[in-house]
């Protein structure tokens, strides 16, 4: 996909391959939505209702004209963009019960796009490799393979160490060629879908923040897309939609510079 990467993978497909790494049991499939522009069915149309009707009287005829301030007064003001949403303690432990959905196979979809300029990118991975334990790893054969581990012997995380149960997928701009093409010299592996992974707590962060912007009842088995900005220094997630609804609000994570607490 050109220009703009799905950076989360749907819930099954990494739950299948985390559970099996921790020989846990098979997880439900969950059936996701990936296309931005597919619309739902229109359910039935409903009953014509009768309207009940006014009569008003006619307008004067020679209307008194107001004041210019009064007109002023009438316009329709714009709304306001709420503020941003930083991420609390409170946030993160919702954000971690539903990392623990998403690694049953349930919950959203998640896709998050990366920047297209390269220089955005590189601050973006900067950031996320010294704040959120940034690796890249490769998903084959129904496992998790890494660089630094010996030649054939894929990656079984233990549940403390088990990364967040959302990958990055690291196609498009976020692809990282050389690091994927090592992985599979390095374990003789031919194919494989590189991802991107995070520390769970960072993850719990982002989505404990996504929660508050898209309010009550948003962690079904819908789609959220939205995408990283870091502009001003600050690493954010803006336009964010829902089941292809634009949400207003963004994510504040933070300062691109410094790890937030």
């Amino acid at each position: 996909m050109a220009g703009a990467t799905r950076n989360v993978l749907p819930p099954a497909l990494l739950a299948a391959a985390l559970l099996a790494a921790l020989a846990m049991p098979e997880p439900r499939p969950a059936s996701v939505a990936d296309r931005p522009d597919e619309t739902p069915p229109s359910s039935n149309a409903a009953p014509a209702v009768r309207l009940r009707t006014l009569t008003l009287p006619p307008p004067p005829l020679s209307p008194t004209p107001l004041p210019a301030e009064a007109h002023r007064d009438m316009e329709p003001s714009v709304p306001l963009e709420p503020p941003a949403v930083v991420p609390t303690e409170a946030d993160a432990g919702r954000g971690r019960l539903l990392l623990d959905r998403v690694a049953k196979g349930e919950g959203p979809a998640i896709e998050i796009a990366w920047p297209n300029g390269p220089t955005a990118r590189r601050e973006l991975v900067g950031h996320l490799e010294r704040c959120a334990g940034w690796q890249i790893l490769l998903l084959a054969r129904d496992r998790i393979w890494r660089l630094g581990d010996p030649p054939g012997r894929a990656w079984t995380p233990t549940e403390g160490r088990a990364p967040s149960g959302l990958l990055r997928d690291l196609d498009g701009p976020a692809a990282d060629r050389a690091t994927t093409a090592a992985i599979r010299a390095r374990h003789g592996l031919s194919g494989g879908r590189p991802v991107g992974a995070v520390a769970r707590a960072w993850d719990a962060r982002l989505l404990g923040g996504l929660g508050r912007v898209l309010g009550p009842g948003w962690a079904g088995s819908g789609t959220v897309r939205a995408r990283y900005a870091t502009d001003g220094g600050r690493l954010a997630v803006v336009d964010v939609r829902l089941d292809g609804r634009a949400v207003p609000g963004r994510v504040d994570l933070g300062p691109l510079s410094r790890c937030a607490r």
